[in-house]
C-alpha cells in the first residue's frame, strides 16, 4: 500500500494476467512464517508469487512452476563498519543468518561445499527477509544473503549497509502453480513470455528491482551559491508564505520528489514536482493533471499543510518532520510508528532517533502484524526526510535569512507569530530570524522555547 495504492511486482502482473483473461483475482496474504507451498497444495490459491526462486527441492515437495518472469543473482550484504567482504574468501571466519526455508541456505552451503569457512545461523520461521537485513544495519547481525536487487536498494536507503560479492549466478524466479494444473500453468506462460519482450516489464523490473538514485547523484552539482535553488522559487515562495512554509524547505522537498521535472509522473500515477496524486489534488482543491508548475506547488504545499494540521505538538521541529514522513509513506503509518515508538520506550515526539526507528521495524512482521496500516518499507520515509533535512540545511547555507513565509500575527497565540521566524533553522547552534521575517515584540520566554525548539545539539544535527 502506497499512497493509498496497493502495488507490487507479483501483484501488478497477477492484475494484468486476470484482466486479460476476464478472472476475479482474490490476492491472500500469506503469513511471513508459513509455506507459499503448503496453502497451494492444500487448495487455498491456485498461483502463488513472492519473488520466489524455481529450486529442484521445492518442485520435489509439490509445486510447479511457470517459466521464469526475472533471474537476479544472490548477493552478500554486511555492515561498513565491519571489515568489509569484497570476494568469496573474505567469508572465512564470518557468520550469515539466513532466512529460514530459503534458497540462500541452499547457496551458502554451496560456499561451505567449496571450501569457504564461513558459519550458517538459519533464523526463526517467524524472522523476515526485511528484519534480519535491519539487524545487520543495526549491527546485531555479522552478514547475510538477499536477491541482489534487495541488496542495491537496501544499501541505498540505510548508509550502515554494504555490498559485498555475488555469490551465485542469476537465478530463476517464477509463480508456483498447484501440481497438476496444467491448463492455468499454460496460460501463466504465455502471458508472462509477451510480457517480458514488452516495454512495459522493462519499465515494471526498473520500479521495483532498482533503488531510486536520483538524490544522491545529482544533489552536489545541482547545488550552485548564487544561483536560483530552483527554476520555481517565485512559486514556491508564494504557496509557502501562504502556509507558513519555509520556502528553501519546499525546495528540497521538491527535489526529492522530481528533481524539478514539472512532466514527472510516478508508476502509480503521482504527478508534478511535488508529486501528488490526481485524488489528492482534488481533494485540496486543484483538478488533475499536475503538470502545470502552479497548481503542482500549490497542490503539493496545500496537501502538506493539511498533513502537518494532524499532529497535535508544540515540538514545532518534529511536527515538520512528521508531515514529511507522512507525505511519503501516509498519514497512517505515521501514527503507527508513533504508537510503537512509545511502546519501545521511545519518544514519540521526536522523529530523529525515536520515531524514525520505530518506523525501520514496521516492515519486520513482529511489528507490523500489530500496526493498525500494517506494513510499511520504513526505510523509505527514513531516507525521504534524512534527504529532505540535508538538502534544507545546504540551501539555508547557500541563501542564509532569505525567506519569504509571513504570516498574519495571531494576537490569541503569540508561538503562532513566532513561527514564521522560527521555521529557519539555526546554524552553528545560533537561532538567527529570516531578513524579511516580521519584527514583533514577545515574551522572552517565547524566543526561548523556540531556540529550544529549533536550535538542536550538534550530534543530532548530523545523524
Amino acid at each position: 500500500m502506497w499512497k493509498g495504492v496497493l502495488m507490487g511486482f507479483d501483484f501488478d502482473l497477477a492484475k494484468q494476467f486476470a484482466e486479460e483473461h476476464d478472472l476475479a483475482l482474490q490476492v491472500i496474504v500469506v503469513p511471513q512464517s508459513d509455506s507459499l507451498i503448503d496453502w497451494l497444495k492444500s487448495g487455498k490459491g491456485d498461483f502463488a508469487g513472492a519473488a520466489t526462486t524455481i529450486t529442484e527441492e521445492r518442485k520435489k515437495i509439490g509445486a510447479d512452476f511457470t517459466i521464469p518472469y526475472i533471474e537476479i543473482p544472490q548477493q552478500i550484504i554486511s555492515n561498513r563498519r565491519d571489515a568489509k567482504i569484497r570476494d568469496i574468501q573474505d567469508l572465512n571466519g564470518r557468520t550469515l543468518m539466513l532466512r529460514a526455508n530459503s534458497a540462500f541456505r541452499e547457496s551458502a552451503e554451496a560456499l561451505q561445499s567449496e571450501g569457504i569457512n564461513v558459519k550458517i545461523i538459519t533464523a526463526d520461521p517467524e524472522i523476515s527477509y526485511e528484519r534480519i537485513v535491519n539487524m545487520v544495519a543495526d549491527g546485531r547481525v555479522d552478514a547475510t544473503i538477499v536477491d541482489a536487487n534487495t541488496a542495491e536498494t537496501g544499501a541505498a536507503l540505510r548508509n550502515e549497509l554494504v555490498i559485498g560479492p555475488v555469490v551465485t549466478d542469476p537465478l530463476p524466479q517464477g509463480w508456483m502453480v498447484t501440481k497438476g494444473n496444467r491448463s492455468l500453468r499454460t496460460k501463466l506462460d504465455a502471458f508472462l513470455r509477451e510480457f517480458r519482450d514488452s516495454k512495459a516489464y522493462a519499465r515494471k523490473v526498473n520500479i521495483y528491482y532498482k533503488p531510486n538514485a536520483n538524490y544522491n547523484k545529482k544533489l552536489v552539482e545541482h547545488i550552485k551559491p548564487g544561483h536560483d535553488l530552483s527554476p520555481f522559487d517565485g512559486l514556491v515562495k508564494k504557496s509557502a508564505r501562504e502556509y507558513a512554509f519555509d520556502w528553501r524547505l519546499i525546495v528540497a522537498q521538491m527535489w526529492q520528489e522530481s528533481s524539478f521535472n514539472p512532466k514527472a509522473e510516478s508508476p502509480v500515477g503521482a504527478q508534478g514536482l511535488l508529486q501528488v496524486m490526481p485524488r489528492t489534488a482534488q481533494d485540496m482543491g486543484y483538478s488533475p493533471p499536475l503538470f502545470e508548475p502552479r497548481r503542482a506547488i500549490g497542490a503539493g504545499v496545500k496537501y502538506l499543510d493539511w498533513v502537518r494540521k494532524k499532529f497535535e505538538t508544540d515540538n514545532l521541529e518534529n511536527k515538520l518532520w512528521f508531515s514529511l514522513a507522512s507525505y511519503n509513506a501516509g498519514i497512517g503509518h505515521l501514527y503507527d510508528a508513533r504508537r510503537l515508538a512509545k511502546q519501545l520506550g521511545l519518544d514519540p515526539d521526536i522523529w530523529f532517533g525515536n520515531v524514525e526507528v520505530a518506523m525501520l521495524k514496521l516492515s519486520e512482521p513482529r511489528y507490523f502484524n500489530k500496526a493498525r496500516y500494517g506494513y510499511v518499507r520504513g526505510a523509505e520515509p527514513v531516507e525521504y526526510v534524512r534527504n529532505i533535512r540535508q538538502l534544507y540545511l545546504a540551501y539555508t547555507d547557500i541563501k542564509p535569512g532569505d525567506i519569504s513565509n509571513r504570516r498574519p500575527i495571531d494576537k490569541e497565540n503569540h508561538l503562532l507569530a513566532m513561527q514564521p521566524a522560527s521555521m529557519t533553522l539555526c546554524h552553528k547552534r545560533h537561532w538567527t530570524p529570516p531578513s524579511d521575517a516580521s519584527l514583533v515584540r514577545l515574551p522572552m520566554n517565547i524566543l526561548r522555547l523556540s531556540q529550544e525548539v529549533f536550535c538542536s545539539p550538534p550530534q543530532s544535527r548530523n545523524r
